[in-house]
């Protein structure tokens, strides 16, 4: 997620969320992801791909609580079933025009252990020469507290390090 300035006085911390559409797919190889780009250049990668990411944004009106809304400005609404169907559609979408990274995918999809029953979030860490700091993040989740105090269960959410480096470079610290 990346944090950008606020468009008004009523809006707090904007986020966008970066969300695949499969009618604009683009392969992963095209999307700028080595840490030698500056954050300038993935910023005009995104606004020269303005379809393959749906920004959402919140804001707090003046009367009333603070509320996501779309790039339309509409509310974004939780649809387990319409975000099932997003992401089989784009499946569908992949395996139809790039075989070969959906192979990857369900490779990937195979060995994975499934979530809990009662896993409801999932965090993922990019991590790339985290030795020294990659501890104190893993506390700070795992000391996570509800809005009245309590430690959450830990079987709510799980915790998942991606080890990001390329292939032949050395294990990191």
């Amino acid at each position: 997620m990346t944090e950008i300035e606020p468009e008004s006085e009523l809006e707090t911390n904007v986020t966008v969320t970066i969300t695949p559409n499969p009618s604009t797919h683009t392969s992963l190889v095209d999307v700028p992801y080595d840490s030698s780009d500056r954050l300038s250049s993935t910023q005009a990668w995104l606004k020269d791909h303005p379809d393959i990411y749906r920004p959402y944004r919140k804001i707090k009106p003046e009367h009333g609580n603070e509320i996501w809304i779309d790039k339309d400005n509409n509310p974004v609404v939780r649809d387990v079933e319409r975000e099932r169907s997003e992401i089989k559609a784009y499946l569908k979408y992949l395996r139809d025009t790039d075989p070969k990274h959906y192979e990857q995918l369900q490779k990937l999809k195979d060995e994975a252990a499934p979530m809990g029953d009662k896993t409801r979030v999932a965090v993922n860490i990019p991590a790339w020469m985290e030795g020294s700091t990659i501890y104190r993040t893993l506390v700070l989740y795992s000391h996570q507290v509800d809005s009245k105090g309590c430690k959450l269960d830990p079987d709510t959410y799980e915790i998942n390090i991606i080890v990001n480096r390329r292939k032949g470079d050395a294990p990191d610290n």
